[in-house]
């Protein structure tokens, strides 16, 4: 009697692993948010630098590119620096979704926010490499979020 229970039991927590694996591999989307902060000033301020770092992050994470980069330089007058809002603001639509990434000057200088949404996984570590690389950045907070109204 006791190795059939045995058997049943071990049968039915391999069925919850597989179903509990099969659940987390069908997200409809997965996204990435990093802060980081003690980015190189040069780096996070040139648009070349910041467009290289994206068409390598679209590389290796194996995306493509629905259109041209959009930028946005929000100019650092004494209004905009007082409330901290200086710095570009960049957005790459992918097929899978979007990448947006805020690099802070001014009161935040050094500061980097970015969001990676796809509904093509990726490997997070990928892009956390990249983002050093890019801008020397110390990351201080990433988090990982799987996306799926229905579940």
């Amino acid at each position: 009697m006791f190795p059939f229970v045995y058997y049943l039991c071990t049968l039915f927590f391999i069925c919850i692993f597989l179903y509990l694996l099969y659940l987390e591999m069908n997200y409809w989307g997965y996204e990435l948010i990093i802060d980081a902060n003690k980015a190189d000033n040069r780096s996070i301020r040139s648009l070349e630098n910041i467009k290289l770092f994206i068409d390598e992050l679209i590389i290796v994470t194996d995306m493509k590119k629905m259109c041209d980069l959009h930028s946005c330089y929000i100019a650092d007058t004494p209004d905009n620096r007082k409330k901290g809002i200086v710095g570009w603001s960049i957005v790459q639509l992918i097929e899978t979704s979007s990448i947006t990434i805020h690099l802070c000057e001014g009161k935040y200088n050094g500061d980097i926010y970015l969001n990676f949404f796809s509904c093509k996984s990726f490997n997070p570590d990928d892009v956390k490499k990249l983002l050093v690389k890019y801008f020397n950045c110390n990351i201080t907070n990433s988090m990982m979020i799987n996306r799926d109204a229905n579940v």
